[in-house]
């Protein structure tokens, strides 16, 4: 094998590879940030599914500022009315602990998933170093163990069922399943337990592969 054949071999494959990351933001984006990050969603697991005992925070959605392209930035509320936020921004009632930051890690969008690990103070564990991709890589591995519980509860599939959280309606208005193109307005599954196969198929990607997606330029890593 020539030289030339060899790098073209090469990056075939990192397109297929960069390729299969961009395939996984959609999913996780159709599962976890859109379907779990869903208020109503959320306002499930925190009361019901994994109530917290020494209840600090409620949480809060408000509108994403231009780092995020607009859309919606999850956040916390502490008892004294501060907002309490994944990104660096302080100040104005405000309070950054600064995990996320796009300028360093250009995909991460995992607001709603920060916002959970410090409702339930387990963020609080960690330093805020964005630029750090091996902290980066354990606080993913963290969300992936919370959304675990979480979903596989039988207590989450009885109040998505009771609360009739997948009827059509609702699909159809908020949850489109692009996993295949971003462009779908085909709505996810009715049925909750291929929901949570769904997720939990995510799950295993993001764990495997998927935090590169979230983690510099979002391409493959070494």
């Amino acid at each position: 094998m020539t030289k030339y054949q060899r790098k073209t071999r090469f990056k075939k494959r990192r397109h297929g590879c960069d390729k299969k990351l961009e395939d996984f933001g959609r999913k996780h984006y159709t599962y976890i940030n859109s379907f779990l990050g869903d208020q109503t969603v959320r306002d499930i697991i925190v009361n019901d599914v994994k109530p917290c005992d020494d209840k600090k925070y409620e949480l809060y959605v408000e509108h994403a500022n231009d780092s995020f392209e607009g859309g919606s930035h999850h956040v916390l509320i502490d008892q004294n009315g501060v907002i309490q936020c994944s990104t660096n921004e302080d100040g104005n009632n405000r309070v950054g602990y600064g995990f996320q930051d796009v300028d360093i890690n250009k995909y991460d969008t995992l607001c709603q998933s920060y916002s959970l690990l410090l409702y339930y103070n387990i963020l609080q564990n960690y330093t805020a170093k964005p630029s750090d991709s091996e902290s980066h890589y354990r606080i993913q591995m963290e969300m992936i163990k919370l959304y675990r519980e979480i979903i596989n509860s039988e207590l989450f599939r009885k109040k998505m069922k009771d609360e009739g959280i997948l009827l059509y309606a609702n699909r159809k208005a908020y949850w489109h399943d692009i996993e295949r193109t971003s462009e779908s307005k085909i709505p996810i599954s009715g049925d909750i337990n291929t929901i949570v196969m769904k997720i939990n198929e995510t799950l295993d990607e993001w764990e495997l592969y998927g935090y590169m997606w979230f983690t510099g330029d979002g391409k493959w890593q070494k």
